[in-house]
């Protein structure tokens, strides 16, 4: 939900307000794409099973951070204000989904075939529905904010004898400014305490046992047991097939 933000709001900050085309935004859009691209290159690159926990920490730190660094907004500003918070944010999209995913299977896998398939329902339904409602979210917060900030300021410019039509334009256009301002910060505190929730949880998994550890244990000497079967299995075959032939056939 908090990575809506940058489909719907950045995007829509840029379009809707500050009236850019999507011309005008292509480096906009290509820095996002670098930053997408860069987060799973990176996730292949350092990942490993035991890591998944801290990767998921990572990235969950990346985003209050880039959604803070995306609150300087004004009127005259361009895509470039802001690439390095929606860059950050994008780099954080992808990095986390492959150790989440990878962490889940273990965890079902061992579990049970049930636990599999629970995984697979829960992360695509959360991953559809929720950025869904996140972009929905999103979309009416902009659009009561933007009302509530426009009706500040023309009670404020209410009585300036210079107001008229085209400051009523510049009002609206600031206060869809900092709608999207208010937004940014709202992201940033949201994913900040969900960076706490994860990090206390990390803290305690490290105090008292690796539980991804504990379940790849369990892999492994579930595998070294049948292995083990197969063994003897095999050497059981191949006593059998050693057996001397009596009779007819071992004369010959």
């Amino acid at each position: 939900m908090c990575l809506a933000e940058q489909s719907t709001g950045a995007t829509g900050l840029f379009k809707n307000v500050l009236n850019f085309s999507d011309y005008q935004l292509m480096g906009y859009y290509g820095i996002l794409t670098l930053g997408a691209l860069g987060g799973g290159l990176s996730c292949l690159c350092i990942h490993n099973y035991e890591r998944s926990y801290g990767i998921v920490l990572f990235a969950a730190a990346l985003i209050p951070i880039g959604s803070f660094l995306s609150m300087n907004l004004s009127i005259g500003m361009l895509p470039s204000n802001i690439c390095l918070g929606q860059f950050l944010i994008a780099f954080a999209s992808v990095f986390f989904i492959g150790p989440l995913l990878a962490n889940g299977i273990i965890l079902g896998v061992v579990r049970g075939t049930n636990y599999v398939i629970t995984f697979a329902v829960i992360f695509t339904f959360s991953q559809g529905v929720f950025g869904l409602l996140g972009s929905a979210i999103i979309e009416y917060f902009i659009k009561s904010q933007s009302i509530q900030n426009a009706q500040d300021l023309i009670n404020n410019n209410i009585t300036n004898p210079h107001f008229n039509t085209h400051s009523y334009d510049i009002i609206m256009q600031h206060a869809g400014i900092l709608a999207y301002e208010d937004l940014f910060f709202a992201i940033g505190v949201i994913g900040s305490v969900i960076f706490i929730i994860l990090l206390m949880r990390y803290i305690y998994l490290k105090l008292t046992t690796n539980s991804l550890r504990r379940e790849l244990d369990i892999l492994k000497a579930r595998s070294i047991k049948n292995n083990a079967k197969t063994a003897k299995i095999l050497e059981s075959l191949q006593t059998t097939h050693s057996i001397p032939q009596h009779g007819f056939f071992a004369r010959f």
